[in-house]
C-alpha cells in the first residue's frame, strides 16, 4: 500500500496533466470568440449598399449570438447600418423641416392679423363699455326734501343790504357719511389734495340748499342772480358761532343679516356714543374748509365752534352733517365765558 503523500502526489500531477490539455484550448476558442466580435463591430464605419458584402458579418454576428449571450448581440444590432440615411436624405427632412416651419409661421400671422381687424371691427361697431365709477366718482353727498333747512332772518331789520343785520341764524342738513379732511400730498413734484372730489360735492348740494331757503322778499333786496354779491352769506370780519353734528354711517355688520333697512338694525349693535376711528377735529376741518367763500370769507371767522360725533340712528343709517352757524355779538361773549368757566 502506498502512504498519503504518494497519493496526494499522483493527484496533483493529474490534475495538471489535465489543465495542460484544457486550458489552452479554452483561452484560443475564446479569444477567437473576441476577435470575430470586435471585427463585425465598427461604429463609425459607412453603410454599404451590397447586401452580400453586409451577408457574412451577419451571419458571422448569428453565430457569435449564440455563443456569447447579450452583449454581442446589442452591438451586431447598432452596428448594422442598413436603415441609416445617407446625407443626401439629411439635406432633404432639413429642408422640409424649414418649409414646414415657415408654412406654420405664415398659418401664425395670418390669424393674429384676421384677429386683430374682427377686435378692431367689433371695437367700432359695438359700444364701449362703461367703467365703474371709482367711490370719489359716486354720490357722496345728497338731500332730503323732509331735512329742517331754515334759514331765520331779522324781520325788524331796517338795512337789507348788509346781511351782518339781515341774517340771525341758518341751519341746514347734508346727507351722506361724514369724511375726514385728508392731508395734501405730492406725486412726481405737483402738491395735490385727495379730499377736493369730497368738497366738491359737499359745497354743491350746500349751494343747491342755500339757493332754496333765501327767502322771495330778501331775493328781491339782494341781487340772487349775481353770484358774488350772493356770496358769502356773511361778510368778511364778522364774528360767527357754529354747531356741527356728525352722523356717521353705521357698517353692514350692526343690521340683521348684514343688510341695512328700516328697523333692521341689532339689539347687541354699539351705541350712538361707541368710539370710531375717525377724529373729530378731522371731521370739523373738512366742514370748514369747505365752506369758504360760501358761508363765510375764511374759516377764520369761527370764534366758536360746538362739535359732535355720533353713530347714525336714524332710517338707513347711511349718516349726515347738520351745521347750525349764526354771529357772535358782544353780548354773548360773557355767556360763552360764564359757560366754560362753569364747566
Amino acid at each position: 500500500m502506498t502512504s498519503w503523500p504518494a497519493c496526494w502526489f499522483i493527484l496533483g500531477s493529474l490534475i495538471l496533466a489535465a489543465n495542460s490539455f484544457y486550458l489552452p484550448n479554452h483561452i484560443m476558442v475564446h479569444e477567437r470568440i473576441r476577435k470575430e466580435s470586435f471585427e463585425n463591430f465598427r461604429p463609425c464605419a459607412t453603410p454599404t449598399d451590397n447586401a452580400a458584402e453586409m451577408a457574412p458579418s451577419v451571419s458571422t454576428a448569428a453565430r457569435t449570438n449564440k455563443k456569447v449571450k447579450g452583449v454581442v448581440k446589442s452591438r451586431v444590432v447598432k452596428s448594422t447600418g442598413t436603415d441609416r440615411p445617407s446625407t443626401a436624405a439629411k439635406k432633404e427632412t432639413k429642408t422640409t423641416n424649414a418649409s414646414k416651419r415657415t408654412k406654420t409661421t405664415v398659418v401664425r400671422q395670418n390669424a393674429k392679423k384676421a384677429t386683430k381687424s374682427s377686435s378692431d371691427t367689433a371695437t367700432l361697431t359695438t359700444p364701449k363699455k362703461k367703467r365703474k365709477l371709482n367711490k370719489e366718482q359716486q354720490m357722496m353727498h345728497w338731500k332730503n326734501a323732509s331735512d329742517p333747512n331754515i334759514l331765520h332772518i331779522d324781520k325788524g331789520a331796517s338795512d337789507y343790504n348788509s346781511r351782518a343785520s339781515v341774517i340771525e341764524k341758518i341751519q341746514w342738513v347734508v346727507r351722506g357719511n361724514p369724511l375726514p379732511l385728508r392731508r395734501h400730498r405730492t406725486s412726481r413734484g405737483f402738491v395735490y389734495n385727495p379730499s377736493a372730489p369730497a368738497q366738491a360735492s359737499f359745497l354743491n348740494i350746500t349751494t343747491q340748499i342755500l339757493e332754496e331757503i333765501v327767502p322771495s322778499h330778501l331775493k328781491n333786496k339782494i341781487d340772487i342772480s349775481n353770484t358774488s354779491n350772493l356770496y358769502p352769506l356773511f361778510p368778511e370780519n364778522q364774528p360767527l358761532v357754529m354747531v356741527v353734528l356728525f352722523r356717521l354711517k353705521r357698517p353692514n355688520l350692526h343690521f340683521v343679516g348684514n343688510k341695512p333697512g328700516h328697523g333692521r338694525l341689532r339689539d347687541s349693535a354699539p351705541s350712538a356714543l361707541s368710539p370710531t376711528r375717525t377724529d373729530v377735529d378731522n371731521l370739523a376741518k373738512f366742514v370748514l374748509d369747505s365752506l369758504n367763500g360760501i358761508l363765510y370769507e375764511d374759516d377764520r371767522q369761527i370764534h366758536s365752534l360746538y362739535v359732535t360725533k355720533l353713530l347714525d340712528n336714524d332710517g338707513l343709517c347711511q349718516g349726515s352733517t347738520e351745521i347750525s352757524c349764526r354771529p357772535l355779538c358782544e353780548t354773548d361773549v360773557n355767556t360763552l365765558v360764564n359757560k366754560i368757566v362753569k364747566r
